[in-house]
């Protein structure tokens, strides 16, 4: 074998920068190019790998592959002392070629199509949210103004639980949403991935159930809501794929329902929310389609023994009722909620006339929720830091604005005996609020958890509380010792 000595010293001292960038190798020069006339960085740690710095943000199917990505980032920063990072990303210019596009993004972004029509002119000048981010960041200081502030730790009643966090087969699941089945066993939902799964809260067996693809190719995969009907039938929203799936546990037999309509009317939705509780009312099944773009989005009815699907519609000039969740009471009435609409709104089940109500703190509404034994809504306020209770009897609301700022309640359900519970995004604590003194208590989460659901689960003394971490692949279990 040839030894190939290039007569180069060895220079101990590292770069203390690191790039990541896209290893197309027509990019090559340019970035070198790039790095030294706009930064004056000659000398750097390189991380090239499809996507350049995009290919660190999780996306879909490829949520796992870029948390390895992250995994080896973190590597080069903390082995060779990085205190620079920088993230490039390329496509073309303005009137440049459109396959210039980054072939990663196309792959993550497979709705993205140059053909419709010419981009938008690139800014000459910074936005107003762009000028007020500069003032927050350190590009024009080396230290933050302000103090950083930490929340205070738990203490007191918030410190009598119990945590048990049960860790998910896949190293990629992505559990959204839980539910309990007559055993006990507790059903989720995967966001990312064709799949949903029992867990046996006794054994910790876990297993699961992938449903047949309806849409294959670069169409997004996973679910959002997943629940149980009377019978024990277990319901899973499978979002991009437009269809509804149902599993009977008891036989095996896994069925799927498909939206009746053309997929030139579909858009971007994604079949989300789904609520199969009193479908032994007059056998209809309450879901939702979100969307941005195309004319199948909105609430739906479907017969699923008849094949009958209904797309619920509104006289002109009515309020908006484009919902974020739907939920059904005693009677099969849908409700509606969206947290950027101040209202909540009944679609009849026998009329299909549709009424609205009023929050009275405006500019906010619910995110998520749950129906009580009571036919009470209660919801989580999420953009508002409240939680609320809505009587569909008395028409009576009542709200409770959380002990923490941020807390950002994205869902809430109620125990059905003293205590309502909810969770959001951003603070990693689950909430428990006493309804009859006003009492909260906070529990410190044991890991950081993307919460956007919860499920109460009711037996025992005291209930408890589940949650599925949606960046993460556990199941976390809150269980406090006292009232």
């Amino acid at each position: 074998m040839e030894t190939l000595r290039l007569g180069m010293p060895w220079d101990p001292e590292r770069p203390r920068v690191l790039v990541a960038a896209c290893s197309d190798g027509r990019l090559q020069e340019a970035t070198d190019k790039f790095l030294d006339r706009a930064l004056g960085v000659r000398q750097y740690d390189r991380l090239y790998v499809p996507g350049g710095g995009g290919g660190l943000a999780s996306s879909g199917a490829h949520f796992l592959r870029a948390r390895e990505l992250r995994r080896e980032c973190q590597f080069l920063v903390e082995a060779h002392g990085v205190e620079h990072l920088i993230l490039l990303f390329h496509g073309p210019a303005p009137g440049g070629p459109a396959e210039a596009v980054c072939a990663d993004y196309r792959r993550k972004h497979p709705w993205y199509r140059p053909e419709e029509g010419p981009r938008p002119a690139p800014m000459t000048e910074p936005s107003n949210f762009g000028k007020y981010l500069s003032s927050i960041n350190l590009s024009a200081t080396d230290a933050f103004q302000f103090p950083l502030k930490t929340l205070p730790r738990p203490k007191g009643k918030a410190t009598q639980v119990i945590y048990t966090v049960y860790d998910l087969p896949r190293p990629d699941a992505s559990p959204h949403d839980v539910a309990f089945d007559a055993d006990g066993n507790a059903w989720y939902s995967d966001f990312n991935s064709q799949y949903f799964g029992k867990l046996d809260v006794k054994t910790g067996k876990v297993v699961e159930y992938s449903p047949p693809l309806r849409r294959s190719g670069q169409i997004a995969q996973g679910g959002l809501q997943i629940d149980l009907d009377k019978q024990g039938r277990v319901y899973y929203g499978n979002m991009s794929q437009l269809q509804i799936v149902r599993l009977d546990p008891k036989t095996g037999k896994m069925e799927t329902f498909q939206l009746p309509t053309a997929e030139s009317t579909w858009g971007d939705g994604h079949l989300t929310m789904i609520d199969p509780a009193h479908m032994d009312v007059d056998g209809k099944l309450w879901f939702n389609i979100a969307f941005d773009t195309g004319e199948s989005g909105g609430t739906w009815r479907v017969d699923l023994a008849k094949n009958e699907w209904t797309p619920i519609k509104y006289p002109q000039g009515s309020p908006s009722a484009r919902a974020y969740d739907v939920i059904a009471d005693s009677h099969n009435n849908a409700w509606g909620m969206q947290m950027t609409n101040d209202k909540l709104w009944k679609t009849d089940a026998k009329t299909l006339q549709t009424t609205w109500y009023d929050f009275p703190t405006k500019g906010a509404g619910c995110r998520r929720g749950h129906m009580d034994s009571q036919d009470r809504v209660w919801c989580g306020v999420f953009n508002g830091n409240r939680l609320a209770m809505f009587d569909t009897k008395t028409l009576k609301f009542t709200e409770w604005t959380m002990p923490t700022e941020w807390t950002r309640p994205y869902d809430a359900q109620y125990d059905e005996r003293a205590y309502a519970w909810t969770a959001g995004m951003d603070n990693d604590r689950a909430v428990r609020l006493n309804v009859a003194t006003g009492e909260f208590t906070e529990y410190l989460l044991p890991h950081q958890t993307n919460v956007r659901h919860v499920e109460v689960q009711k037996s025992g003394p005291l209930s408890s509380l589940w949650l599925g971490d949606q960046h993460g692949n556990t199941l976390i279990r809150i269980e406090p010792l006292v009232p």
